[in-house]
C-alpha cells in the first residue's frame, strides 16, 4: 500500500521541507526521512510503501519540518484482515451457585488469529437482551420504497417496545421520533395518484408493496402516530381493487393483502374464506399470515 504526504507552503519563500512518516502497526517497504523544496505558494508529495501486521490498528504520524514554521498529522486507520467476517453469537444464564459458568468457543481452522475478537455483553434479564439490536434496528429512511420501510417499520417496533415495557433504553427518544417522521413523509411522497405504491414514486404500484406499506402505516397508527388522513383508505382501496384485477393472485401474496387489510381495520371474511379454501397451495410463511389475520 502506498502512504503519501502532500506538503503545502504557504510561507513568502521558497523552503527546504524535511518530511518523515513514524508508523506503527505497520512495515515500511520503502521511503525514508527526506529533504524537499516547495515552492512558496506550491506543493510537493511524498510517498511512501508500507505493509500492514499482524494487528487490529495502525498509527501513522507524517511531519513536515522548516526553519521557520512546521506541521504535523495524525491518522489513525483500523487493519481489517483479508477474508469474510464470521460471527458465532452464544447466549446463556448464569444460574450456578459460584456466578460461573464455562464456555467453549471454537474459531474455524485457517483464520486469521489477529482478527479474533471476543463481545460481552450482560444483563439483569431477558428483556435486556434487546438494547444491543436497538440501534442496530433504527436507521433514517432512504432510497426506495421497500428500504423506506424497512427502516421505518423497525423505528417503530422498536419505540413500541421501549414504551410498552418501561425499558429505559439508550435511544434517543427525540431522534427515533425525526426518523419515523422522515420516514412517514417519504411515504406519503411515494403514495401513488392510484392510492398505490410501486418500488419508486414513479412507477407502476405494485400489490406486495402496497400492501407492505398499508400494514406499516396502521401499526405506526395503532402505536399511536398521527397518520396522514386519507393515505391508508387509499391504500385499502387500491388493494381491494387489486384482488379483483387478479383473480389468480398467489395464495401466499393473497394471505398478505388479507393481513394488511386487516391490520388496517377493513378485514374481510369472504377474502379469508377464499384463502383458507385454497390453503394447500399456501407454504408455511402464507399460512402463517394467514393465521396472524385470523386472530
Amino acid at each position: 500500500m502506498t502512504v503519501s504526504a502532500i506538503v503545502h507552503n504557504y510561507l513568502e519563500n521558497t523552503k527546504t521541507v524535511k518530511v518523515s512518516l513514524d508508523v506503527s502497526g505497520l512495515d515500511v517497504l520503502q521511503g525514508v526521512t527526506t529533504d524537499i523544496t516547495v515552492p512558496t505558494k506550491g506543493e510537493a508529495k511524498v510517498d511512501w510503501r508500507v505493509k500492514a501486521q499482524n494487528v487490529r490498528g495502525a498509527s501513522l504520524v507524517a511531519k513536515a519540518l522548516t526553519n521557520e514554521e512546521s506541521d504535523a498529522m495524525q491518522l489513525d486507520l483500523p487493519v481489517v484482515p483479508f477474508g469474510v467476517k464470521m460471527a458465532d453469537a452464544k447466549s446463556g444464564s448464569v444460574a450456578s451457585a459460584s456466578g460461573q459458568q464455562d464456555v467453549t468457543i471454537n474459531f474455524p481452522a485457517g483464520t486469521e488469529l489477529s482478527s479474533h475478537a471476543l463481545d460481552l455483553s450482560v444483563t439483569p434479564s431477558v428483556a435486556g437482551t434487546i438494547f444491543g439490536a436497538l440501534d442496530y434496528l433504527t436507521s433514517y429512511p432512504y432510497a426506495c420504497t421497500e428500504q423506506t420501510m424497512s427502516s421505518f417499520l423497525p423505528n417503530i417496533v422498536v419505540a413500541k417496545a421501549v414504551q410498552e415495557l418501561g425499558l429505559k433504553a439508550t435511544i434517543n427518544q427525540g431522534e427515533l421520533k425525526q426518523k419515523i417522521r422522515a420516514g412517514m413523509d417519504r411515504l406519503y411522497d411515494f403514495q401513488h395518484d392510484d392510492g398505490g405504491w410501486g418500488w419508486w414514486k414513479d412507477d407502476e404500484s405494485a400489490v406486495f408493496m402496497t400492501a407492505y406499506v398499508v400494514s406499516g402505516l396502521s401499526q405506526a397508527q395503532t402505536s399511536g402516530y398521527d397518520v396522514k388522513e386519507g393515505v391508508i383508505s387509499r391504500g385499502q382501496q387500491w388493494l381491494k381493487g387489486a384482488l379483483k384485477k387478479y383473480p389468480n393472485m398467489r395464495t401466499d401474496l393473497r394471505a398478505y393483502v388479507a393481513y394488511a387489510l386487516a391490520q388496517s381495520g377493513s378485514k374481510d371474511t369472504d377474502l379469508l374464506n377464499t384463502i383458507w379454501d385454497r390453503r394447500s397451495k399456501a407454504s408455511a410463511e402464507g399460512l402463517a399470515i394467514t393465521g396472524l389475520t385470523l386472530q
